[in-house]
């Protein structure tokens, strides 16, 4: 009957995987992504109880995908990319549900023995703050053993954390106060001119100081400045605030951020650095012109990017977040699996190309039934009104973006990759540089190869010739440290060898070596054992200024039942320590070196008597 049941989970939620996840949805811990998740883990969990613990996922899938791709061509489509995120979230997985399985099997044990039907909440909260486990996967296998969990316990530990995430937004919640609704209320929404516009005489509509709305602001005061008109863009979609000033003849304010408020009231932070700025006063407000054709050029190059990604690595390829900053942008993207040198190199290639073919780029507003049907790339689950703004370069590239934008792709300079790599379960990062950003590197990079250069003592044309030489001549030299070194450590290993403790039978080594890094702890422990036979050993050593212990038994004292994790277990509070392993091997590290030689002492106290008590058996 379990195994029927298994089956049927599992049929049932397979179904859902291959569409979601032909749909664009990835395995995430918000909306959509969540609901893909919680199917998929459920899923592998049954697998696990049918006794098949390899990734079974990809077999069903493929079934799946056989028998109803003829209605459904889309799932033959993505039949590749539908198997990579289904392998990728099942290994994944099976990592932590094989610990947090033995979690709940250990609550199990001990809740029957002591006949008691709750596991606590404060399990549950971490088998799903620590192992990722749906609470509803926690509360199946409870049932499955007729428990139950806390969940008054589990729903106040989540809104604990839930608090702590609502305090870091404290300063952004401000932006909203009931003040603003007052401002509001005197004036319109502000009319943004800064798509075509880099300065604009304004007249002043509000000022705000100290969260209390007022008619004047003063030197040096902290102050919000709203405007009737503004070419300042407020920072949203991704691309970060413009900054500048608000000026007249009778003060000066230095801005350093731009938000947008309730009813698309704009609102300028900003420090009066000379005289004063009243309610009502005309000014001009002039944003850092050099640092917005650097956020142009960047946004610009993001939308690019993100065409080459699409048209290189697949259509399954969405926008997951993105960052633009002057010359600097970074990109977030739904995919599988990490890029290779000869795609990053391919990426950075296929958007050089479009920057230098010079292709117009041109934004204009729209309906969004339009937009839809010319096919411009939108965010899933974004809210759009009817008329949105799209932005197209060339005949490449179509998307939804209220963002700034260079007219020409040819103004973007050039593009190149800085880094790619993993922010979550099949989102993968890119950040890049353009424009002055990258020259200044270039400049950077030069002036280093010169000092090379220069440090080598060779021509720039010789620099890898002479690299190469050196290099050589280290190895030799490499080679010739590492047979003192072992020399040296064959001597020391004779030396501890010779000191080991023979107890009723029992070769015990217990010894500090000072400085030593845990690799070289497990390297002594491995040729002692090797030379003893029959032995157990604890290495300490003070590297970086903590403690170290590693225990070890050998094959023949762990067949008559010697534990290295239990004895090093009951030394390591002495050194303020945590750690584990297993049987034959365990470490662990503290915060108490000088507490090191006492347990040593230990360790060959209890090495004794165990020794001894099984030589009486």
């Amino acid at each position: 009957e379990r195994k029927d049941v298994s089956l049927k989970v599992i049929t049932d939620h397979v179904r859902a995987i291959a569409f979601l996840i032909a749909d664009g949805v990835i395995p995430s811990n918000e909306g959509r992504g969540y609901v893909l998740r919680r199917l998929m883990r459920r899923s592998i969990r049954h697998t696990w109880l049918l006794g098949e613990e390899k990734p079974l996922l990809e077999k069903f899938l493929k079934q799946v995908i056989k028998l109803m791709s003829k209605p459904y061509p889309e799932l033959e489509t993505d039949k590749d990319y539908i198997l990579r995120i289904a392998k990728t979230e099942e290994e994944r997985f099976s990592q932590t549900l094989k610990q947090g399985v033995e979690i709940i099997n250990d609550q199990v044990k001990q809740l029957k023995k002591s006949k008691q039907k709750i596991i606590s909440g404060d399990i549950a909260f971490k088998l799903h703050d620590t192992y990722g486990f749906p609470v509803e996967l926690t509360a199946e296998i409870a049932a499955e053993n007729k428990l139950s969990i806390d969940v008054t316990k589990f729903e106040k530990l989540m809104n604990e954390q839930k608090a702590r995430a609502r305090a870091a937004w404290k300063e952004e919640e401000k932006e909203f106060a009931p003040i603003y609704n007052k401002v509001l209320e005197k004036t319109n929404a502000s009319e943004f001119v800064g798509y075509k516009e880099f300065r604009a005489d304004a007249k002043i509509v509000g000022l705000i100081v100290d969260q209390q709305i007022t008619k004047e602001a003063k030197a040096k005061q902290k102050v919000e400045i709203i405007l009737d008109k503004t070419p300042f863009y407020a920072e949203k979609g991704g691309q970060a605030t413009d900054t500048g000033k608000i000026f007249n003849s009778k003060g000066i304010a230095e801005v350093s951020e731009v938000r947008e408020g309730l009813g698309e009231l704009v609102i300028h932070k900003a420090v009066i650095k000379k005289g004063s700025l009243k309610v009502g006063q005309k000014v001009s407000a002039q944003i850092d012109e050099k640092r917005r054709r650097a956020l142009m050029r960047a946004h610009t190059a993001t939308h690019i990017l993100h065409w080459a990604l699409r048209s290189l690595l697949g259509t399954h390829v969405k926008q997951a977040g993105s960052l633009v900053e002057s010359d600097r942008l970074r990109f977030d993207f739904t995919h599988f699996e990490a890029l290779t040198k000869e795609q990053i190199t391919s990426i950075e290639d296929m958007v050089n190309e479009k920057i230098l073919a010079s292709y117009p780029v041109r934004a204009y507003t729209t309906t969004l039934e339009y937009a839809r049907e010319i096919q411009a790339m939108a965010f899933f689950g974004e809210k759009y009104s009817d008329f949105v703004r799209v932005v197209e370069s060339g005949d490449f590239s179509k998307e939804l973006c209220g963002g700034t934008h260079v007219s020409n792709t040819s103004f973007v300079n050039l593009f190149w990759i800085k880094r790619e790599g993993s922010v979550g379960s099949s989102v993968r990062r890119i950040e890049a540089v353009t424009g002055a950003l990258l020259f200044d590197r270039l400049r950077d990079d030069e002036k280093s190869f010169d000092g090379i250069s220069k440090t080598l003592g060779v021509p720039r044309s010789d620099v890898l010739l002479k690299i190469a030489k050196n290099t050589e001549e280290y190895d030799d030299v490499k080679k010739i440290l590492a047979k003192k070194t072992k020399d040296s450590v064959k001597e020391e290993i004779e030396k501890l060898a010779s000191e080991a403790k023979s107890l009723n039978g029992l070769s015990v080594v217990t010894r500090m070596i000072e400085g030593a890094q845990v690799s070289v702890l497990r390297d002594y422990s491995d040729l002692l054992r090797q030379k003893l036979g029959n032995s157990v050993v604890m290495l300490g050593s003070d590297a970086g200024g903590g403690a170290l212990l590693l225990a070890s038994a050998s094959k023949e004292a762990e067949s008559k039942g010697f534990n290295a994790n239990k004895w090093l277990k009951k030394v390591q509070p002495l050194i303020n320590g945590s750690g584990g392993g297993n049987a034959h091997l365990a470490q662990a590290g503290g915060k108490n070196p000088e507490k090191i030689n006492k347990a040593l002492e230990k360790a060959l106290d209890y090495a004794s008597k165990w020794a001894k008590k099984a030589s009486e058996k």
